[in-house]
């Protein structure tokens, strides 16, 4: 069967980056990514050594600008920066700094440092201004600190976030204190002074924990580490306000401490690590790899319905770790902080290759990427979230259900109709270019692609580049890759209904559908390919649930039952095809084990009464015969011989050809004469007794006194003189 189905791309133009500005990581023991081959490769000139926190910004071009740990800066050539030592964060905090570009100028940046009470530093918010046109280009910390805690420092936590705001060149940079939201507009005038502030249903008594601002700009998740709380809020990219709070669980009986937070590029997945955050005045119990434990969770996020979101909870990760931060790549893959204890890091990072799927297809990868020879600690360097969030490409169902396709194999039916619209974009100029399997020249510079009946001369990697001059007057360049992937379309081949005799009569009967029914469905197509598998109605076999488990039983004794055989292409189940049959189960003839003979004496209803031939009629055993079974529902054939090819075809008049003859019949049901029992029984013609005399005489003396013509006889005496057979017969007397 075919189907038309589109896939709507879903740009969303809310920033006027190439995603390449995250493009280079430094964190944890002098170790550092790059991600502008494709692939990260790992970095060994890193200057940063923190525990925690971290932050690195890149040029569009992906070009490192500088890096700090919230206490230094350092240039792209690793040197630290004029005026960047002594600033107010901490390696220790959790998100200790993030660096925004100031709007309207290619050459200046802010700072935000987060503090933390450790070492001599302090709590607190403040920010600096970098000016990368001093220092020969490297740059220079030109201004600050400047205070924006409005004298609440003490109750700051180590959480900072930021994203592009939904009016023209602005960002939105979130922190949280206490029990409040504060959001800073960045413009091109500068840092707002006053914070959009929202209030929390939530007092943090813990400071530690990652706050996350999802790539579409309309989620907020933060971490209160030791309170075991993760909450989910709504966030307004246009106003900066925070909202809807919800709470989600994490498991009781497993590590609960939440630390690391991520989204999907898509923003429908949330991931949380969380750990057991066991501590120990003694350093070798503290730095025992063996006393923490960590987790990993996804969340879907797509429902606004908190009960759907909890339930959604699935375990991705469970293993003796550190806590550990989360942060989306430029290749929107997720990657994991690694660390046996807070002293102890490793030398590698954990990587969520598919972050849009569901459950454990989104395939963690514990220790995937190599820092050569460096350690990862507990932090990964935050970003501007709307970094990450270029273009969605979505599918849309019949019911109007739009999923979210990127960086996903999107699997097809051979003869589908396939029509790919990206969505309408607002801007002055706009281009398309599409490109299939990694060339480099596009292959269809028209907006939309439609494929008729579609083979797997299609399957390919696609990769959509849009360049956009938006309403703001940025110009962005947005990408959307995803695979198709055609498989054929398996043919479901009808199979014999099965009629079951069934042996013992309860009506039951166990049937192995695999065995009985899989070759006649396939009909010479690979089992390797195809898998045939069955169902009680054909909604359950369109919708491949509740399969029948092997092997099946007929539902009701002696009834009919249809079975759906579905039969699918393994690679991509949603490619199938169905046919029905019918199972019936039915009543099997159960005569006597032996059956009585049938005998009569010798007449002359045929011949002489000496014969020993007359005419039978063998129908009177057919009641014994059917033994208390329905003579309605069975036909009983009388047979002369063992082979049964000489059937009595009158059997209510048969002459027996011997006095002793043996009848062979096959009882059959009426309603598959295949369910039959062949038996036999003999029937005998007796010989009449012959007669010595046809007159006896018994005389006997008057033995008593009266003499008075009156005695006893004893009439046996009279047998051997009636019949030379006397003592095989029975003889009875009758007076007249």
């Amino acid at each position: 069967m075919k189907k038309i189905v589109s896939i709507i791309f879903l740009l969303i133009t809310i920033h006027a980056f190439a995603q390449k500005e995250a493009n280079v990581w430094y964190f944890g023991e002098n170790a550092g990514l790059d991600f502008n081959s494709g692939t990260p490769q790992a970095l060994n000139d890193g200057q940063l050594n923190t525990f925690e926190g971290c932050s690195s910004f890149s040029d569009s071009s992906g070009n490192l600008l500088f890096y700090s740990d919230g206490t230094t800066v350092w240039t792209k050539d690793h040197t630290i920066m004029p005026g960047g030592t002594g600033l107010k964060g901490d390696p220790s905090s959790t998100q200790s700094a993030m660096i925004i570009p100031k709007p309207g100028s290619m050459t200046r940046y802010y700072l935000f440092t987060v503090g933390s009470r450790v070492n001599g530093g302090d709590y607190g918010f403040d920010y600096y201004t970098i000016d990368m046109n001093t220092n020969s280009g490297l740059g220079s910390v030109v201004a600050g600190p400047v205070d924006l805690s409005e004298g609440r420092f003490t109750e700051w936590t180590e959480k900072v976030a930021a994203i592009k705001g939904q009016e023209c060149n602005t960002y939105w940079v979130l922190s949280y204190v206490e029990d409040e939201f504060y959001a800073y507009k960045v413009s091109s005038s500068g840092v707002a002074v006053n914070p959009v502030k929202s209030p929390s249903q939530y007092f943090a008594n813990d400071r530690r924990g990652y706050l996350k601002i999802s790539p579409n700009g309309k989620k907020v998740a933060i971490a209160h580490m030791s309170d075991t709380f993760i909450y989910l809020y709504d966030f307004n990219a246009n106003d900066g306000t925070v909202s809807n709070a919800k709470v989600l669980s994490l498991d009781v009986n497993l590590p609960n401490n939440p630390y690391g937070l991520e989204f999907s590029a898509n923003s429908e997945k949330l991931y949380v690590t969380a750990s057991n955050d066991f501590f120990s005045n003694i350093p070798t119990e503290w730095n025992d790899p063996n006393n923490h434990l960590s987790v990993l969770y996804q969340f879907d996020i797509s429902s606004n319905n908190i009960v759907d979101i909890n339930n959604s909870r699935v375990l991705i990760d469970y293993q003796n770790l550190y806590r550990g931060g989360l942060q989306l790549g430029p290749d929107q893959k997720i990657y994991r902080a690694l660390s046996e204890s807070y002293n102890i890091g490793l030398p590698s990072l954990g990587v969520i290759e598919n972050p849009e799927n569901d459950g454990i297809a989104c395939n963690y990868i514990h220790e995937a990427i190599s820092l050569g020879g460096n350690n990862s600690t507990q932090g990964l360097p935050p970003f501007i979230a709307s970094i990450f969030s270029q273009i969605e490409i979505s599918s849309e169902d019949s019911n109007g259900n739009i999923n979210i396709l990127n960086d996903q194999t999107i699997n097809f039916c051979a003869g589908d109709n396939l029509n790919i619209t990206p969505e309408p974009l607002t801007g002055t100029t706009i281009t398309y270019d599409w490109y299939l399997n990694r060339n480099t020249t596009p292959f269809s510079n028209a907006n939309n692609l439609l494929f008729s009946n579609i083979t797997p001369a299609i399957d390919g990697t696609y990769k959509l580049i849009v360049g956009q001059t938006d309403i703001c007057g940025n110009v962005s360049t947005l990408e959307g890759e995803f695979s198709i992937k055609v498989f054929d379309v398996p043919t479901a081949y009808q199979p014999e209904n099965i009629k079951e005799c069934d042996i013992d009569n309860d009506g039951f009967s166990t049937f192995d559908l695999q065995n009985l029914k899989d070759s006649e469905v396939l009909n010479g197509q690979n089992p390797l390919n195809y898998k045939v598998s069955y169902f009680k109605n054909q909604s359950d076999a369109d919708a491949n649930i509740n399969e029948i488990i092997n092997p099946y039983t007929n539902s009701s004794a002696f009834g009919l039952d249809t079975i759906i055989a579905r039969i699918h292409n393994i690679k991509n189940p949603v490619c199938f095809d169905t046919r029905s049959f019918t199972i019936e189960v039915f009543e099997t003839p159960n005569p006597p084990a032996t059956i009585s003979s049938l005998g009569k004496c010798d007449n002359t209803s045929i011949g002489t009464d000496t014969d020993g031939l007359i005419i039978f009629d063998l129908k009177e055993k057919e009641l014994e015969i059917l033994n208390g079974q329905s003579p309605t529902d069975f036909t009983i054939q009388y047979f002369s011989d063992s082979l049964l090819t000489n059937e009595i075809l009158n059997s209510s008049s048969f002459q027996n050809t011997t006095i002793i003859q043996t009848i062979y019949i096959k009882i059959s049901n009426n309603s598959n004469s295949s369910c039959f029992t062949i038996s036999n029984f003999d029937i005998e013609v007796y010989s009449l007794p012959i007669l010595l005399h046809t007159v006896v005489t018994l005389e006997q003396c008057d033995d008593n006194l009266a003499n008075d013509g009156f005695s006893f006889f004893n009439l046996n005496e009279a047998n051997e003189l009636i019949s030379a057979n006397y003592q095989h017969e029975t003889f009875e007397f009758y007076a007249d």
